[in-house]
């Protein structure tokens, strides 16, 4: 018997938006025909099937198989109906991080104790001997992949780090040794545990103040000594539905005034109020004179640190002098 899983890009009636289902179909005559085994959608996707779509059958029993895509379901009746696998999960080290984290990538059944499972995810590497009711989160791996990293001036010095689906992090830039507690902590984590981290900013007149990001221009501001944040998204009524950003937006506080805060999307926008209010001051420079080169938003943004109000913006176009004073 072999299984396959795909993604099914199918439109919601009412909203008009992708189900995120995936089809589960078996063969039993080596490929040369195959049927879907369940009626009922399986929602184990945000939308296509992604890259780590796979399927696992278990060794002593091909009834029961695994289907992995942004969550984890398992099927007891040969793929005719599924349900999450979840279970409570505890960690070799401290960690915030309270549900099974998502995107599953890779799974291993015990070829002579199928109740012994183990899970690589964009949260690290899981092993469960009851078949995925309990988790044990090997967090002393560093399977952490980072987009950016900011130092801060101690001694030893911090290191600010947003990475990939696991947040934002920090922690003294002492050797590492795994076998004891690091003592790294995140900035924030999200409600699967998880959540893209990008750039870290820090306040140079204020060691207390940080900033940090998720996708798409979703910046906070952040009170270490209070533990708490704020938004500093911007919400400009005049750009409404005009604004575009990357995936991960360019942005920087001015070491010239630590109040002004720049961000780099199809527009550049300025914050004087570190955040709390926002105005955009260029034109749309996602066009250039190429029609065939154009770019969603900012791929890069910097100061210059000869003269005051000087920026350099990066697009797909080419680099662009601006003043933004």
């Amino acid at each position: 018997m072999l299984c396959l899983t795909i993604g099914i890009k199918r439109k919601n009636d009412i909203h008009d938006k992708d189900l995120g289902a995936a089809e589960v179909y078996r063969t039993l005559d080596g490929g040369v025909t195959w049927k879907r085994t369940h009626q009922e959608e399986l929602m184990i996707f945000a939308a296509l099937g992604w890259y780590f779509a796979d399927i696992y059958v278990d060794p002593s029993n091909d009834e029961e198989i695994y289907a992995l895509g942004i969550r984890l379901a398992r099927s007891s009746d040969g793929g005719k109906s599924f349900s999450f696998v979840a279970g409570d999960v505890y960690h070799l080290f401290p960690s915030p991080a309270t549900p099974l984290h998502l995107d599953q990538a890779e799974l291993w059944i015990n070829p002579t104790n199928s109740n012994h499972l183990a899970l690589g995810n964009d949260g690290g590497f899981y092993v469960s001997y009851d078949k995925g009711q309990t988790w044990m989160h090997y967090n002393n791996i560093p399977t952490g992949e980072f987009y950016d990293i900011t130092l801060d001036e101690g001694d030893p010095y911090t290191i600010y780090g947003g990475t990939q689906d696991d947040a934002s992090v920090y922690g003294k830039s002492n050797e590492w040794i795994p076998k004891f507690y690091d003592g790294w902590k995140y900035l924030w984590i999200d409600p699967w545990s998880g959540g893209d981290g990008c750039i870290t900013v820090l306040d140079p007149k204020d060691n207390n103040t940080v900033y940090y990001s998720s996708q798409e221009g979703g910046i906070r501001r952040m009170d270490l000594a209070q533990g708490n944040s704020k938004s500093a998204y911007p919400r400009i009524e005049a750009l409404k539905d005009k604004l575009h950003y990357n995936f991960i937006s360019p942005y920087f506080l001015s070491t010239y005034n630590n109040s002004n805060l720049y961000l780099g999307g199809n527009f550049v926008l300025k914050s004087t109020d570190k955040g709390d209010n926002w105005k955009a001051i260029s034109p749309d420079l996602t066009m250039g004179k190429d029609k065939d080169k154009t770019s969603l938003a900012a791929g890069a943004l910097a100061e210059s640190p000869l003269k005051k109000g000087t920026h350099l913006h990066g697009y797909r176009q080419g680099i662009i002098l601006g003043d933004a004073r």
